[in-house]
């Protein structure tokens, strides 16, 4: 006798969640002696699900989507093309500006391709080469004719937080209830369907050998992959490692440095921790002469955080 697999429905993320729901229900409706058994108890669920198909569908279509994927469309454009006018000042006959454009490749390199990062990532990057830009090289910038550029992409950048904004506003008036709280909800509706299909297979009432393989083997796909896996905590142990950061020169403006993370597990290899990614960067006294302390926060796969120390000096 078949039995229907447990679909870890907490460890779905929301449109994996939904997705599984109407899977099932799509089944149901497929085979008629299941339809037929659980005809009282599918009014509840199937108005959960309605529910929890509008507030999914509402995340999908923001009005401001549009505008935010353009928006993010010209930031890329930006950041490219300051990438390509810094490497052309490399060939530039005036050593001071080659000079300049060196520091300032280094510094995008330091970044990665800032164009190809998810939103959140890219706007934390954004933030930060914006910061780089109009402090500590900005010299560099006025010399190998950045300024424009700059002024430009905080501009995008600016536009795109408005738009993001006004999204989650929108976001907010949403249908009525929240998505967890319809989640919690629907749960034991489809519990309560799973065990009576299980207890009718079980007592021999029902054949539903055949409806119980489809939809194990659907469960056996989300379980693999929608699963959502327990957070590593980089405050835990000695598994994070930050690489210790030189000595800053004071510039009178905040000093913004991209940690090397890496987080290291027994038997495992040591994975390079990605910043935007797995974790964001705050700071504590970086403008200043003296010691500076920098904070790791997890993101993504990632919890806890972690800080360490660097110093900044006066150039004589």
């Amino acid at each position: 006798m078949k039995k229907i697999l447990t679909a870890r429905l907490v460890h779905y993320r929301n449109e994996a969640h939904c997705e599984y729901m109407i899977t099932f229900r799509s089944r149901v409706s497929a085979d008629a002696d299941i339809l037929e058994l659980l005809e009282t108890e599918l009014p509840p669920f199937d108005a959960k699900l309605a529910q929890e198909k509008a507030l999914i569908d509402t995340m999908r279509k923001s009005d401001y989507t549009r505008l935010i994927a353009t928006t993010d469309k010209l930031i890329d454009k930006t950041v490219v093309g300051m990438r390509e006018i810094v490497n052309a000042q490399l060939r530039n006959p005036n050593a001071a500006i080659v000079e300049a454009a060196i520091s300032l490749k280094n510094r995008f390199d330091a970044y990665g391709r800032i164009e190809k990062k998810p939103y959140e990532e890219e706007q934390l990057a954004v933030d930060l080469l914006i910061a780089d830009l109009n402090g500590a090289y900005a010299t560099k910038v006025t010399s190998t004719g950045l300024s424009g550029w700059v002024m430009e992409l905080q501009l995008y950048k600016t536009r795109f937080e408005s738009y993001f904004a006004l999204r989650q506003a929108e976001i907010s008036r949403r249908p009525e209830g929240k998505l967890s709280d319809v989640r919690k909800e629907i749960d034991p509706l489809y519990r309560q369907l799973v065990e009576k299909v299980d207890a009718a297979s079980l007592i021999g009432t029902l054949n539903a050998d055949a409806f119980i393989t489809v939809l194990n083997t659907d469960i056996t796909y989300f379980n693999e992959h929608t699963y959502r896996r327990a957070k590593k905590d980089l405050d835990e142990g000695d598994h994070t490692v930050i690489d210790a950061i030189d000595t800053q020169d004071y510039t009178g403006t905040p000093i913004i440095v991209i940690p090397k993370v890496f987080y290291r597990e027994k038997e495992k290899p040591t994975k390079t921790l990605i910043l935007g990614t797995d974790f964001d960067v705050t700071y504590k006294n970086n403008i200043n002469v003296g010691t500076a302390e920098l904070t790791i926060h997890g993101k993504g796969a990632y919890k806890g955080k972690k800080s360490v120390t660097f110093n900044i000096k006066r150039v004589c």
